[in-house]
């Protein structure tokens, strides 16, 4: 969705988002954060939690 700074408030309405910051990112399902993942780790979880949907 965005940055750490504005990306909360995107992530508001969506689904899922992911919120990028230095070596990590905040992950967001339906306007809520449900985990903080390693930079390395982004990716998969996205996918993860798409399979969920």
């Amino acid at each position: 969705m965005g940055c750490v700074v504005n990306g909360p408030g995107e992530a508001a309405d969506a689904e899922l988002a992911i919120c990028a910051a230095k070596n990590k990112g905040y992950l967001y399902r339906n306007g809520r954060r449900i985990s903080i993942i390693p930079e390395d780790k982004i990716i998969p979880a996205m996918l993860e939690e798409l399979q969920k949907i």
